[in-house]
């Protein structure tokens, strides 16, 4: 559970110590201007944590999105994974951070991104970074973009859906293990 003490000017930040373990879940779905910040930092030696997140936006709603792990214990492990889905005019920018610091021998990194682009108006930003200040750690990132595969589209169509309706349907989907979670 966060205090309001883990809130910094709107940021949410978690702090994890020796051996710790956070499961940080965010949804971000709905409003028409949306600005939203995560930072998890991996202090402790053994240190873990997963942040999960979701967003949404349609017509002509905005979304900044900054999320960032930061690695300072040996052996720590963490990771970000965003699931994502933009239709109408909305614009959305995303900055994902895997900051390994110096001291943070042996730990594993990870950030990825799904954006499911329902619409040719749509503005997508997705900026995965990996800063390193350490030599032995492995990190990884991948952003993937793409509009819903018309294979599916035409199977739900063809069981009696409009294609408003397999198009949600594909984004529920694409949601559900988060959701889930």
């Amino acid at each position: 559970m966060l205090r309001e003490s883990d809130r910094q000017d709107g940021i949410v930040c978690v702090k994890v110590g020796e051996n710790g373990y956070a499961d940080v879940i965010l949804g971000e779905l709905g409003a028409v201007q949306t600005v939203g910040s995560c930072n998890i930092e991996l202090l402790g030696n053994g240190s873990r944590a997963e942040l999960d997140g979701i967003y949404a936006a349609a017509d002509s709603q905005e979304q900044d999105l900054n999320y960032r792990i930061g690695f300072t214990g040996k052996e720590s492990q963490g990771a970000i994974v965003v699931k994502g889905a933009l239709a109408g005019q909305a614009r959305k920018a995303l900055k994902s951070t895997i900051d390994f610091i110096k001291g943070a021998a042996g730990a594993k990194g990870r950030e990825e991104e799904t954006v499911l682009v329902l619409s040719d108006k749509v503005i997508n930003l997705s900026a995965p970074l990996l800063l390193c200040g350490e030599d032995n750690v492995e990190g990884e990132h991948a952003t993937s973009t793409g509009k819903p595969d018309e294979a599916k589209l035409y199977y739900r169509m063809s069981r009696g859906l409009s294609e408003t309706e397999a198009k949600k349907l594909i984004v529920e989907a694409s949601f559900t293990p988060l959701l889930n979670k």
